[in-house]
């Protein structure tokens, strides 16, 4: 299923739709496409410094942070709610003073920073190096939040993702993610397709 026909579909089930993406491809043309089935938008960005974001994004290319900043504006101009993402791991840390500095100045509805996560795959093999510590991740959320009294901001410890969430594969199938909550196996989601009728019974 495509994705406008996707939101369309939740919205008129009474869902009031929030779109995470990183903002490469939301392009004019695609958010116009989905403004009128999207109440929220989720855009992720950890670092307005090159060298971190080479290090923290797979398929990095030269002129990303302008990017992302130029997507940050456009979405706001829509009038579509936004939320930035901010991954918080021992990589960035000192950088995200100066990322929070500029997206206070910009009328964004709030940041939320996650504390790093070994759910499965790249995160998995990486969370050591990117890991702060749940508790040094408390203290951070704290400090910025001081600091930064402007913005308002929301956390989303390890503990508080979701057990269980709905996903579309890159094949174009829905997928139920079921994890094992604090007792999850690291690296070993049960993963689930979810027929489009399932699907409907849910919604």
């Amino acid at each position: 299923m495509h994705l406008i026909e996707l939101l369309k579909d939740s919205q008129e089930h009474g869902v009031l739709n929030t779109v995470s993406t990183n903002g490469i491809l939301l392009t004019p043309k695609k958010l116009e496409e989905i403004h009128p089935y999207t109440k929220m938008m989720d855009i992720s960005l950890n670092s307005l410094n090159q060298d971190t974001n080479r290090k923290m994004i797979k398929n990095y290319f030269d002129g990303y942070e302008k990017l992302i900043l130029k997507r940050i504006d456009m979405v706001v101009e829509s009038g579509i709610l936004l939320n930035v993402n901010v991954l918080v791991s021992k990589i960035n840390l000192l950088d995200i003073p100066d990322l929070l500095e500029v997206l206070k100045s910009k009328k964004i509805n709030s940041v939320k920073l996650f504390e790093h996560s070994a759910i499965r795959g790249r995160a998995s093999e990486n969370h050591q190096i990117l890991h702060t510590g749940t508790e040094a991740f408390h203290r951070i959320y704290e400090r910025f939040e001081q600091e930064f009294h402007d913005i308002s901001f929301q956390k989303r410890p390890t503990k508080r993702l979701a057990e269980s969430y709905l996903r579309i594969a890159n094949n174009g199938n829905f997928e139920m993610y079921r994890g094992l909550g604090k007792n999850q196996v690291v690296g070993n989601p049960l993963i689930k397709t979810i027929a489009r009728e399932d699907l409907e019974k849910m919604l």
